[in-house]
């Protein structure tokens, strides 16, 4: 080989190496474009967008199962009021806002005050007349066996043999129950009732009892017809109605003390006030005369 060609060769390699030395400077990295840029920042904000979405969506989620359960408890509430509206107890009437609410089914209502007076009348192939009763012992035990029936559902099943029509008063109120065979009839249905055998029991034992009480209740409006009729007779009198207050006072105060050592009207219970003379018979009735007319321009 001839030594132009061993110069080439040497040159070429020390150029070569020269290329690769530390010196030679990093090369820059590809920069990135800026549409690169923007997809990426774009991308971020879509899915924190989507992330706020699913929050909301979470948010309206548990939302709207709170509601639900809000709503069930609601209706639970709801069915609970009525349930107890239907048992007919005082309790139900001022929970569901109604105070004057009637139980169901039957108008007996203890709420309207005790028992004042009852008759009743057998009613079927022979019916009875009515039985009587304002004795405070056997109302007492009527108001606990009205008090124990419990209507137990409709029935399909009708007598004709054998019934009873009940009428009551109370204090604040009067009612009728009708019952069929140990059944409660209301508007031409008939009821299956839990607690009836208590109820027939007492009013069986008022039946026996009537006749004596029954006495007494004759022997009280004979009682109350002699003082009225006595009364009357001054009071309808010419001399009466034709007289001043004084005169009125002389015709009657007689007739009135004359009562009261009979024993119709209770003594020491006559007052007179002037215009008017009251009294009270021996049965505990208070009662009255006027001795002068209503003013008719005053109300």
């Amino acid at each position: 080989m001839n030594k132009t060609v061993i110069i080439f060769l040497l040159t070429g390699c020390i150029l070569s190496l020269s290329a690769c030395t530390p010196e030679s400077p990093p090369l820059e990295p590809p920069s990135r474009p800026e549409s690169a840029v923007s997809s990426v920042s774009d991308t971020v904000s879509e899915n924190e967008s989507d992330v706020s979405v699913t929050s909301q969506m979470s948010d309206a989620s548990v939302s709207s199962v709170s509601e639900s359960k809000q709503d069930s408890s609601e209706k639970e509430s709801s069915v609970s009021e009525i349930s107890k509206t239907i048992e007919g107890s005082p309790e139900a009437s001022t929970a569901s806002g109604t105070s004057e609410g009637e139980p169901p089914l039957y108008s007996w209502d203890s709420r309207k005050g005790k028992l004042v007076e009852i008759k009743f009348r057998y009613m079927g192939e022979a019916e009875s007349d009515y039985f009587m009763t304002d004795d405070e012992g056997m109302l007492t035990k009527l108001t606990a066996a009205l008090n124990g029936i419990n209507v137990t559902g409709e029935s399909d099943k009708r007598y004709t043999d054998r019934g009873i029509i009940l009428l009551y008063t109370q204090e604040n109120g009067t009612g009728r129950l009708d019952f069929e065979h140990g059944g409660l009839l209301v508007e031409g249905t008939r009821y299956e009732v839990e607690g009836y055998q208590a109820l027939a029991d007492v009013l069986e034992e008022i039946k026996e009892a009537y006749p004596e009480w029954s006495k007494k209740y004759d022997e009280w409006i004979h009682r109350m017809s002699v003082v009225e009729n006595r009364i009357q007779e001054i009071t309808t009198s010419d001399a009466y109605e034709n007289g001043d207050t004084e005169k009125k006072r002389e015709l009657v105060m007689p007739v009135l003390k004359e009562l009261e050592k009979e024993g119709y009207i209770k003594e020491g219970s006559i007052y007179d006030y002037g215009e008017s003379i009251t009294y009270s018979t021996t049965d505990g009735v208070s009662s009255g005369i006027m001795l002068k007319g209503f003013d008719p321009m005053i109300n």
